[in-house]
């Protein structure tokens, strides 16, 4: 028996289905591209604006001006904008459960939630400046001494060096109490 006549009866349908998942890689394929892709894409791309974005918030933190919480606030954007990208052109177009390297699986398994990425760039720059202000009342409340609850501007204490000196060096409960 011969299944040439076979073959030729379905070659279209053949040829249509090679074309229809010449795009889709599967099994091995697409494990090897998405570890390609998180190598040499996703990897150096996200370490550069997570480390410029770490730079800009040590700079508001090390320095509270207006300029370092809009350049902090900028590169937080940037960071969730990318990684909200990635995850909606890529990570979620992997069936990660049949990965064979569970490294790789790992790393798209915890790259499946999005966190903060998912809010809308205004949420995401509102939530930013709401924390750049919180972080900027802490640092620079001041209060009144225990032994003098009512005082003037000048006599306030700061978070550094006084208040932390007090709850380093003192024994007095009700002053503790009354600093923290």
């Amino acid at each position: 028996m011969d299944a040439t006549s076979l073959l030729a009866y379905f070659d279209p349908l053949m040829q249509w289905l090679k074309e229809a998942n010449a795009d889709d890689c599967l099994g091995w394929e697409c494990e090897t591209f998405a570890a390609d892709y998180m190598k040499n894409e996703y990897e150096i791309t996200t370490s550069y604006l997570y480390n410029q974005a770490t730079i800009a918030e040590w700079n508001y933190e090390t320095n509270l001006t207006d300029a370092n919480g809009q350049n902090s606030t900028e590169w937080s954007v940037k960071v969730a904008n990318h990684i909200k990208q990635s995850w909606e052109e890529y990570i979620t177009q992997f069936e990660y459960e049949t990965f064979v390297d569970e490294s790789l699986k790992r790393q798209f398994e915890l790259l499946q939630t999005l966190g903060v990425a998912a809010l809308s760039e205004e949420d995401l720059t509102n939530r930013t400046t709401v924390i750049n202000n919180m972080m900027n009342q802490y640092s620079s409340a001041k209060i009144c001494p225990y032994q003098k609850p009512s005082c003037k501007d000048e006599e306030k204490l700061a978070l550094e060096p006084d208040i932390e000196s007090i709850l380093a060096t003192s024994t007095d409960y009700d002053e503790l109490n009354y600093v923290w």
